[in-house]
């Protein structure tokens, strides 16, 4: 989850920097880190989370609430974002 979780970051960085990131497209990079958000539980979904930026990635957002059982939170991503 880390490596993955790095590398999209590192995409965001250089792809928000140019103002072309897309925040509905998908990488094989990405759909590989929220596979893993999904189906792995030895991560810390705190720590994770506060990686993430604020302005973007809200599906891997989503997920890590959901695994802090912040359920509402979660779902008003998915209706708002």
């Amino acid at each position: 989850v880390q490596f993955y979780l790095s590398q999209v970051l590192d995409c965001y960085a250089s792809l928000s920097a140019q103002k072309k990131w897309n925040e509905e497209e998908y990488s094989p990079t990405r759909r590989k880190l929220i596979s893993a958000l999904e189906n792995t539980t030895g991560y810390n979904p705190e720590n994770l989370l506060k990686r993430l930026p604020l302005d973007a990635l809200y599906e891997e957002r989503a997920l890590l609430l959901g695994r802090m059982q912040q359920h509402h939170l979660a779902l008003s991503l998915y209706v708002h974002k």
